[in-house]
């Protein structure tokens, strides 16, 4: 297992910035599109490429900077990410229920704590399973072989029941394919890494790039038609991807793989060629779960509001300058209320770091 210096890496927080803008434009083109009334298929091609490798991306890069430690603050790390998805659903519960004429849907703020889906702010599913995307790497890890192959097994058969019965409980759907990137990932990190050899070729990283596009089409739905529409293109599509529940897993996971490669690549490149540039993209980087939290609670509560007053407009380039919009708007609130969006990931370690079997 290689062991990664505590120091970060400049080209790693470049690429989850380019990560992190993908998720905030996707999630802005995708909400705006989802609410109209045709589907363009220069949006739903747009969306397409996005899904087919942003969220294995995070997978990826959350394996190179992970770091090799016991299980105890293991645990506490993981904790944490849950508990920063609970406080964030909980708020919104809470919110929800305050401006709502019916009583209370209990159920709808306990289930998702139990069975870590259908959260309020939907995007912090990811927070929920990269928490076990981690525990599990752990376990397959380190210890003895028999522990690691009941992890692996049960790995297993989560993700089979879970495509059987198209079912995300757990996030079962997600955790083998999430475990496979962090895998990856953790494994290509380090000195004189896959990582560094693949920012050495641009030929190389263009054709990755080339690749995932071209692919991404190919894997059912829309392809880069500028004139035609995608009326059997369900609007779920979109989650449905993340799991590998839409289009030919095979296939997904390979433009997955692909397209991450083509993102560190990229990342790598910007470091070295760029660097004002890659100074902006790696302050994205480095307060992705920040703005997680801030998408996730805009999804929630500014959407919803979108839909009511604005119908998506006839032009493309309106549709784009309204989503590249709201995404500068998550930024700015990132920069200028830091300690205030921060507050949630502050108090989900606060209380991880206190739990009776997990103090330092």
């Amino acid at each position: 297992m290689p062991e990664h210096s505590a120091q970060r890496n400049p080209a790693v927080d470049i690429g989850k910035g380019i990560a992190m803008l993908l998720v905030l434009y996707g999630h802005a083109i995708g909400e705006l599109y989802l609410y109209g009334d045709t589907r363009a298929a220069p949006v739903a091609a747009q969306l397409k490429l996005i899904y087919s490798f942003h969220m294995p991306v995070f997978f990826l890069f959350s394996g190179m900077v992970h770091r090799v430690r016991e299980l105890r603050p293991q645990l506490r790390n993981a904790c944490a990410l849950l508990f920063t998805a609970y406080i964030v659903h909980v708020f919104c519960w809470a919110a929800g229920t305050l401006y709502a004429t019916a009583a209370p849907d209990w159920k709808a703020l306990v289930f998702p704590l139990i069975e870590l889906r259908h959260f309020k702010a939907v995007i912090v599913w990811f927070l929920a399973a990269l928490a076990l995307v981690q525990l599990a790497y752990h376990l397959l890890s380190q210890g003895p072989m028999a522990r690691r192959l009941a992890v692996a097994a049960i790995v297993l058969a989560g993700f089979v029941w879970a495509q059987a019965r198209a079912s995300n409980v757990f996030e079962l759907s997600a955790l083998l394919p999430g475990l496979l990137f962090f895998a990856v990932g953790h494994r290509m990190a380090g000195p004189g890494s896959l990582m560094q050899r693949l920012g050495r070729h641009d030929g190389l990283v263009l054709a990755a790039l080339v690749f995932t596009v071209v692919s991404a089409g190919w894997n059912t739905g829309c392809r880069w038609d500028l004139a035609g529409d995608c009326p059997n293109v369900p609007g779920s599509f979109v989650a449905l991807m993340i799991a590998g529940q839409y289009g030919v897993l095979p296939l997904f996971l390979l433009t997955a793989l692909v397209g991450c490669f083509a993102v560190v690549g990229l990342s790598q490149r910007i470091a070295v060629r760029l660097p004002a540039g890659g100074r902006a993209l790696a302050w994205v980087g480095r307060r992705t779960l920040q703005l997680l939290v801030v998408n996730g609670l805009v999804i929630f509560f500014l959407h919803p509001w979108l839909a009511g007053v604005l119908a998506p407009p006839g032009s493309l380039w309106a549709l784009e300058a309204i989503a590249l919009t709201m995404v500068a708007g998550q930024l700015l609130m990132v920069l200028l209320f830091g300690s205030l969006t921060s507050l949630p990931l502050r108090l989900a370690k606060y209380l991880a770091a206190r739990l009776p079997l997990l103090r330092a």
